[in-house]
């Protein structure tokens, strides 16, 4: 690893972290299904499938355009600790940060709050160590652009189509545009025909005003960064979900971390 060179042309480090779920075969406390022929050999003990998380993460150098030029993946298993795979990604961006001083990094991934809270300390962490000053953050642009039609379809607008675009350009183009988009759902929050359309309206705009510092695109785009996790998402899907979660397929713990650890260093090149 000591050999490997940062790209010429990279100008940040992207970090992203998601989850998806794999299912796990796990030993059950009800009893066997009674059989009506017997038992040649010792009956197996009874089992249950149940779906538990994995989390997967990436690093990716990205050019001036936010083009990613080279992507490490992580994941692992629900009986693994999370923090056993950001150790892992962050050991790499020490490893980029070590070589180039003047890369940016910048965190893009949904708004779930225990992702977050996975990667800011290890930021941190960094910082007290006087390796990195500051880093950007950004909510996915497209999970936000769902959030905001479903709202749109809530208050039943009619040109929900066209609003929605425009207020697309204007997120890209204005750092101040989800100011004025959380202010239209605030005036339009009684619109919704019921208490559970209006329910459903309020949890997005909290959702906005709690991450509303993290939806100015337009200063990610100034400074050459994505403002997309696809990356990260892409890792869950082929990392975890094309892997595990074939027809009849159930893992145990120790089976399931070799094979995501595997096919991480392989996605990784």
């Amino acid at each position: 690893r000591r050999l490997e060179r940062v790209p010429e042309d990279a100008c940040a480090i992207v970090i992203g972290v998601d989850r998806t779920s794999a299912p796990m075969e796990e030993p059950s406390e009800k009893p066997a299904k009674p059989r009506n022929k017997p038992y040649i050999r010792t009956p197996p003990a009874p089992v249950e499938v149940n779906y538990r998380m994995a989390y997967a993460a990436t690093v990716t150098l990205v050019d001036s355009q936010g083009e990613a030029l080279l992507t490490r993946r992580y994941a692992i298993e629900a009986s693994d600790s999370e923090h056993v795979m950001i150790a892992r990604a962050m050991a790499d961006v020490r490893h980029y940060l070590t070589q180039r001083r003047d890369l940016l990094v910048a965190v893009v991934q949904d708004g779930a709050h225990e992702m977050w809270n996975l990667v800011r300390p290890e930021l941190e962490k960094l910082r007290t160590e006087g390796r990195l000053r500051s880093w950007s953050e950004a909510i996915d642009f497209c999970h936000l652009l769902e959030r905001l039609g479903e709202a749109l379809e809530l208050c039943g607008d009619e040109g929900r189509q066209g609003r929605l675009q425009s207020w697309r350009a204007d997120l890209e183009n204005k750092d101040g545009a989800i100011d004025s988009i959380a202010s239209f759902l605030r005036f339009h929050r009684t619109d919704p025909s019921t208490d559970e359309k209006r329910q459903k309206l309020e949890a997005h705009i909290t959702y906005i005003e709690n991450n509303n510092d993290r939806m100015r695109y337009r200063r990610m785009r100034l400074r050459g960064l994505p403002i997309g996790s696809g990356v990260t998402e892409s890792a869950c899907k082929t990392l975890v979900n094309m892997r595990a979660k074939g027809a009849g397929q159930r893992w145990h713990c120790s089976g399931l971390r070799g094979a995501l650890n595997l096919r991480a260093i392989n996605a990784s090149d």
